[in-house]
């Protein structure tokens, strides 16, 4: 089986001193046991279109759990989620801005 896996999308930060990309996979809600898969998944992808510019990967999600982003820090994963949290680290390049969690209401009509 010949399976190939894209990531959701790839974002292009330029500064004055490094190009880098960014693969970014998209989730709705991510738990510390929701990751296995996902960084295997980024890993592989990562590999396979290792290119002569810096990159790295980023889970960007509705919600993350503490865990989850804790987990993804450990493994130095780039994480963004809807409640306007933020880690990405890459040589001097260190953005860190922490919101709560956001629980989202399930209306009736869904």
């Amino acid at each position: 089986m010949n399976y190939r896996y894209e990531v959701d999308g790839l974002i292009e930060i330029n500064t004055k001193d490094i190009k880098l990309l960014v693969f970014v996979e998209v989730k709705r809600k991510v738990y510390p046991r929701d990751l296995r898969n996902l960084v295997h998944k980024l890993r592989r992808f990562m590999k396979e279109h290792s290119c002569h510019q810096e990159a790295i990967r980023l889970l960007a999600a509705d919600v993350l759990s503490p865990g989850a982003k804790e987990e993804l820090r450990q493994q130095n994963i780039a994480s963004f989620d809807l409640g306007g949290s933020l880690y990405l680290r890459h040589r001097s390049l260190f953005i860190n801005i922490e919101k709560p969690v956001v629980c989202t209401k399930k209306h009736s009509g869904d």
